[in-house]
């Protein structure tokens, strides 16, 4: 980790050179282009799968410019990654907000790899579609090799200076944007689709990651390359993807089927009269699942009236109550009545 710690003090190292403001372009041009690595082609391509490209050179130069990101390998990425979704938000997850709170779950959770067996080994029966590529395999090993030299190119063009802020600064800016889907994804924003875990969509984390920030729908839906599944939803990664598309450097990408969509836009519709029969207070802190029933209690059997007087934790015990005798309350009449 002495790496880790040794690119954070790049911030203090600029003090010493000099400054121009095409620096801090070239710090956030190297941040959205690498991003876009992580995104693009570490995540949804490696990860996920989820769309092919037309040759192996294309994908190892994809490999190669993801490793400049300095995030490990393709394919331990994609290990971790999946284990990730396999185990999201439960004691087998590493970087889980719900158990370990933000800042473990932002970026201390790096510190405690050797302490998980599922990530101390590095777990190649994951990934076996990508460890029959010798290239991939020895991109992983060597991951290293993208940061020297996008380095050695930096420095080669613009001395010290474009070496603090082109790979140092925009280094530690990548890494912490990348880790804000680990901690902040988890904790605030909307959840539209349940899926076992507390992902959520967030709009504003959606800019700084290019996409990722539809959280929520990927863990609902992770098999294709587009994250924002409504036009409104901004997706740069998937914009990028299609250009990609376009110029035949990709031979497949694929958009969430119409059940998705669908399934989705109902979700939005359950919201908004939840939110209409709820108090704001009470309707942001309850689950998709809750939301469901409320609305169908509503719908139902129920005034809406009583709901409204009840606190999180009456509402709570009363979803409960339904939950487990549901097909009673949805046909023995109104279960409760305005006082």
């Amino acid at each position: 980790n002495l790496p880790w710690f040794l690119f954070h003090l790049t911030p203090i190292a600029a003090l010493f050179v000099e400054f121009h403001w095409g620096l801090v372009v070239l710090a956030l041009g190297l941040y959205f282009a690498r991003m876009f690595a992580v995104t693009g082609f570490y995540h949804r391509y490696f990860s996920h799968r989820g769309y092919t490209v037309n040759s192996r050179i294309v994908q190892f130069l994809m490999a190669f410019w993801g490793a400049t990101a300095l995030q490990q390998g393709p394919i331990w990425w994609a290990s971790h990654h999946r284990h990730h979704h396999r185990w999201s938000d439960t004691e087998k997850d590493l970087h889980s907000p719900l158990r370990m709170g933000f800042w473990r779950s932002h970026v201390l959770w790096i510190f405690f790899i050797d302490d998980n067996p599922d990530f101390k080994n590095h777990d190649y029966s994951k990934v076996r579609d990508l460890t029959r590529y010798p290239e991939l395999l020895w991109i992983d090993r060597h991951y290293y090799m993208g940061g020297v030299v996008l380095g050695v190119v930096l420095f080669a063009i613009g001395g010290l200076p474009w070496l603090i802020w082109g790979l140092g600064i925009s280094t530690v800016l990548l890494w912490h944007g990348t880790f804000t889907i680990n901690s902040l994804s988890h904790v605030f924003g909307k959840q539209r689709f349940e899926t076992g875990d507390t992902s959520r969509n967030n709009l504003l984390l959606a800019f700084v990651t290019l996409g990722e920030g539809w959280h929520n729908n990927h863990h609902f839906y992770q098999g294709g390359a587009k994250a924002g599944f409504y036009w409104w939803e901004i997706d740069i990664t998937y914009y990028g993807l299609w250009c990609m598309h376009k110029l035949g450097l990709i031979q497949k990408l694929p958009v969430p089927p119409e059940r998705v969509i669908e399934t989705g836009r109902e979700m939005d519709r359950v919201r908004a009269q939840a939110r209409r029969i709820l108090k704001p207070g009470i309707f942001r802190r309850l689950s998709v699942e809750e939301l469901i029933i409320v609305v169908q209690a509503v719908n139902t059997c129920v005034d809406q009236r009583v709901l409204r007087k009840l606190n999180l934790q009456e509402l709570r015990n009363q979803i409960a109550r339904w939950k487990e005798s549901a097909d009673e309350w949805l046909t023995s009449g109104p279960v409760l009545q305005p006082a």
